[in-house]
């Protein structure tokens, strides 16, 4: 099915599209070439640990999958420019989707079994490719099941937008975070007397000049173990993260602010968002761990991508109908409610890691929240699932655009844009 779009800011924004485009497949070639050199000069040098070389690999494959990611967002926005119609995404997806899903079974089996090996770790991060995208992919398509399809350049616009302007967004960000709160602590940690032997440690190298970072030692737990450092690690993770992420992850969906989005629109444009955003967050953690704790993560890894997903949905779908209405209290209240979900659901997985690590640590984690934790955990993903079926639902029951607010007629192909 052809579509139409009116003119607007359409022919500027595919024109952006465009440009993100190759800007995004020039970088990843050009990462491309880098590893590929690191990775063959990394046996004769010998610097390179079997741990960093096995990480090379797997942002060598994630290159890989991000490059064909893109593609079909620099095939539409040409095809746009040059007078073709676009296409609606095709439906019927779900079942592809599911059949993917119930393959991924024994392709988790096999990733498990070949972890612990160091001869077929390049299977294992091809693996863990699929089983960071299968299970976002059918969210997505049970998210819009039965529900009018958008095209396929809105699609892919979205998708890349979420990789090359999100995404860096969101670590500039989470980096200036960091560094001010490595200041604050800075300037704690020089007024605690446990710190003094580490200072007199520096002291002594300066004036040595001896300096070297392996010959420190200092016990942190006394410091980790203060009440005041807990709480500071509490709110980062729970608070500081999830207000940050929920408030950037839309950001692909600002771009069509103009585009006339429908609450249907919003919801499918968050939904690809939070997919694009979990999908390259899922591969990076999957990248750097294998054994016994890979199952751990892949697992985990799941529930953070209903997570992304559902959320960022909701938000899209938040912000779309206020602004055909102008009630901007949804986009609060929604706002509010999602930072509060991924707040806890942040709290209860690091209470379930450090009741795992806790002894290593020397840490104590309380019984009572190490029991619930599993529990609240698969609660929040039950629930979260059923808020995904539910906004489908009632999506697919909304009353259809009025007239009065019907998009102009079709305009020549020369001005179609972003839908």
């Amino acid at each position: 099915m052809n579509v139409h779009t009116p003119a607007d800011n359409a022919r500027s924004l595919t024109i952006a599209q465009l440009v993100v485009s190759i800007f995004g497949l020039i970088t990843l070639v050009v990462v491309f070439i880098c590893l590929v050199v690191l990775l063959l000069i990394a046996p004769l040098t010998r610097e390179f640990s079997i741990e960093q070389i096995d990480q090379l690999h797997g942002i060598l494959w994630i290159t890989l999958a991000a490059f064909l990611l893109t593609l079909p967002s620099l095939i539409t926005s040409i095809h746009l420019l040059s007078g073709r119609p676009t296409r609606r995404v095709p439906r019927g997806m779900f079942l592809a989707a599911s059949i993917a899903l119930v393959c991924l079974a024994p392709l988790v089996l096999l990733g498990r079994f070949v972890s612990d090996s160091a001869n077929w770790q390049w299977l294992l991060k091809v693996i863990n490719i699929f089983i960071a995208f299968i299970p976002l992919w059918w969210l997505l398509e049970l998210g819009r099941l039965r529900l009018a399809r958008c095209s396929a350049q809105r699609q892919w616009g979205v998708t890349v937008f979420s990789f090359y302007i999100t995404l860096p967004v969101v670590v500039i960000v989470e980096i200036i975070l960091f560094v001010l709160i490595v200041l604050l602590a800075a300037v704690w940690l020089v007024q605690q007397p446990e710190f003094s032997p580490l200072l007199e440690q520096f002291e002594r190298a300066f004036a040595s000049g001896s300096f070297n970072p392996q010959n420190f030692t200092f016990d942190w737990l006394p410091l980790l173990e203060k009440p005041g450092v807990i709480v500071v690690i509490v709110l980062s993770i729970s608070l500081v993260v999830p207000v940050m992420e929920e408030l950037l992850k839309p950001l692909g969906i600002w771009a069509l602010v103009k585009r006339g989005l429908t609450p249907l629109d919003g919801f499918v444009a968050g939904m690809l968002c939070g997919a694009s955003f979990a999908l390259f967050e899922s591969l990076f953690s999957l990248s750097s761990v294998s054994g016994e704790e890979w199952l751990f993560i892949v697992t985990g890894r799941a529930g953070t991508g209903l997570l992304h997903l559902t959320l960022t949905g909701f938000n899209g779908w938040a912000l779309a109908s206020s602004w055909k209405d102008g009630k901007t209290a949804r986009v609060a209240l929604t706002y509010i409610l999602t930072v509060f979900v991924h707040g806890a659901w942040n709290l209860f997985a690091m209470v379930m890691g450090l009741s795992m690590t806790g002894e290593e640590l020397h840490l104590s984690v309380s019984p009572v929240l190490s029991a619930s934790a599993p529990w609240v955990l698969g609660s929040l993903a039950l629930g979260m699932l059923v808020m995904l079926m539910v906004m489908n639902w009632r999506l697919r029951r909304a009353p259809a655009v009025s007239p009065s607010s019907a998009a102009p007629p079709p305009l020549p192909a020369a001005t179609r844009g972003l839908e």
